[in-house]
């Protein structure tokens, strides 16, 4: 390679190929450089954003003539006209499928326009949620090249995209030049899907409406507040956690809706209620500018998950707690649109990493299913292991105050000690004892034999798959083997009621004396069932007609 000249410093043609170090112990060249031309910019994947709403998105796609009499209503402007009838010719609200409809519509607009306009092809078929725009370019020029074919292709299909925003000025004048465009103040947040964005600061941020203050709150209180914090990534996770853990506590106490809640809860609540403002102090910039570079970290997204009522082990949660990360890490590595050379799954429970270094064969079905799961999830991963004094995921596990949470850095920026290189670090090397000897497991079976008498169900009772025609079919038998029996009093005509209560008896009869044999002869010879019997809560009996019944 050669030395840049000075006078060549200013060329504003270059692009800096990211590159690394990779260590290997077992190779003769020790450090090797690696170079990454297809990375993304250091900046996110779009340095400027752009985001836009179709307007009257739904009524802009005609329906097929055939299908509008499938939508008509009756209508009349004033009490004293006649009502009319009408039909709806556009795609509708209120119908299941008006969001397919629109969707497949601007896709097949951006497949057929995709040779004139290939940018905005791109980020139609890509960068839509409905009729919400979200995207993005990585130079100026090139938002502004986007923004003109998108409101050029949207005209062929007779859509208008409105609210256009971004994080530079240059495109907003650009969308600005067409009066009937009608954008928001450069200097307002707005809401991109649900999270509150500022273009001009360029960062993420909440908002937290609460009902009015209480000095006693219901289950209905607390639930209804907790519904109005929207967290989609997960960044407010330990402060989610927190009200899943006491929304939790109230469901085992079986409060009804409006009672009041206990005291000590109810004190809780009030002190996490009057902090939950404070996260509106929270700011995120949207294109996290450091997070690419070599050992630069940044909270992308997180998930909890309460532990079950039914108590668990500790080990046992921590494995579930890893199989949630594995489902993340998948979601993450398949939606991102960045090449990702090393994933690295960090966990603080060495009984985790040992399990998922052994064969799923060797568990209990518990520990064996999740593990399986683990492993083919995302076969690649690297499983490290960090201290639990050292884990930010538990922040997100134990749960922490709103004030709490704004002050503490570790949740979004991670653990300084990720800033060095990974042969430097020894808090990620795996014990060497988390390997298990062969014979440390052995197998046991246990065997149960259980003999019984298998009472089959006649044939006909297989071949019929309406249960009035079995019943019907069944007392005409009956009939038949009651006048062979009695030729002297035979019964004709139609079937009488009795006759058809006496078939659906000895229907149930059947079916309990083939599935329950062992039970239905202890009944019927006036045994009590046994103690570990499955059936004994029931309070089994025969009846007169010779069928076990329940009774409370």
């Amino acid at each position: 390679m050669e030395l840049v000249p000075k006078n060549d410093y200013a060329k504003r043609e270059a692009y800096y190929l990211p590159h690394h170090a990779v260590l290997r112990d077992s190779s003769t060249t020790k450090l090797r450089v690696v170079f990454d031309a297809s990375a993304k910019s250091t900046s996110g994947t779009f340095q400027i954003a752009v985001c836009a709403d179709l307007e009257k998105m739904f009524r802009q796609i005609r329906i097929s003539s055939e299908d509008t009499n499938w939508q008509r209503i009756l209508w009349r402007d004033n009490p004293k006209e006649t009502v009319k009838e009408y039909r709806l010719t556009t795609v509708t609200y209120g119908t299941s499928c008006a969001p397919y409809l629109s969707t497949r519509t601007l896709t097949q607009l951006a497949f057929d326009e995709r040779e004139r306009y290939p940018l905005a092809s791109f980020a139609t078929l890509h960068h839509f949620y409905v009729d919400d725009l979200l995207s993005g370019a990585a130079t100026e020029k090139e938002a502004v090249e986007l923004v003109w074919q998108l409101k050029e292709m949207m005209k062929k299909g007779g859509f208008n995209l409105r609210k256009w925003q971004s994080n530079r000025e240059i495109v907003i004048k650009e969308v600005a030049e067409n009066k009937d465009l009608k954008r928001v103040q450069n200097d307002e947040e707005i809401k991109i899907l649900g999270i509150q964005w500022n273009p001009k600061s360029d960062f993420f941020s909440f908002s937290v409406s609460l009902l009015e203050e209480r000095c006693i709150y219901s289950k209905r209180d607390v639930l209804s507040e907790i519904a109005r914090v929207f967290d989609p990534l997960g960044l407010l996770s330990p402060c989610i956690v927190f009200m899943k853990i006491l929304l939790q506590e109230l469901w085992r106490l079986n409060l009804e809706w409006d009672e009041p809640i206990p005291e000590d809860l109810n004190k809780q609540w009030t002190t996490f209620r009057k902090e939950l403002h404070l996260i509106e102090k929270m700011k995120i910039p949207s294109n996290l500018p450091q997070m690419y570079r070599i050992r630069e970290y940044k909270c992308l997204t997180s998930k909890t998950r309460v532990a079950p009522l039914k108590t668990q082990s500790l080990p046992r949660l921590e494995l579930c707690a890893a199989l949630l990360l594995s489902n993340v890490l998948q979601v993450v590595l398949r939606e991102f649109p960045l090449s990702i050379h090393r994933t690295i799954a960090w966990t603080d429970s060495t009984i985790t990493l040992a399990w998922l270094k052994t064969e799923p064969y060797r568990w209990q079905p518990f520990v064996a299913n999740r593990v399986s799961k683990i492993q083919t999830t995302i076969p690649s991963v690297e499983r490290c292991h960090v201290s639990g004094i050292e884990n930010p995921a538990d922040l997100g596990t134990r749960g922490l105050l709103p004030s709490q949470l704004v002050a503490h850095d570790q949740w979004i920026h991670g653990l300084l000690w990720l800033n060095q290189p990974m042969n430097e670090t020894s808090s990620y090397k795996i014990p060497e004892t988390f390997s298990f000897p062969d014979n440390a497991l052995k197998e046991k079976r246990s065997v149960v034999t259980c003999v019984a008498k298998i009472v089959p169900l006649p044939e006909f009772i297989d071949l019929i798959s309406s249960f009035t025609k079995l019943v019907r079919v069944c007392a005409w038998i009956l009939r038949f083997i009651k006048n062979s029996r009695s030729p002297v009093s035979r019964t004709f005509g139609y079937l009488k009621s009795s006759e058809l209560h006496t078939a659906v008896v000895t229907i149930v009869r059947l079916i309990q004396q083939a599935e329950f044999p062992n039970e239905f002869k202890c009944l019927f010879q006036g045994n009590p069932l046994p103690k570990d019997n499955k059936l004994l809560p029931l309070n089994l009996f025969c009846d007169s007609e010779g069928s076990s019944s329940g009774r409370r």
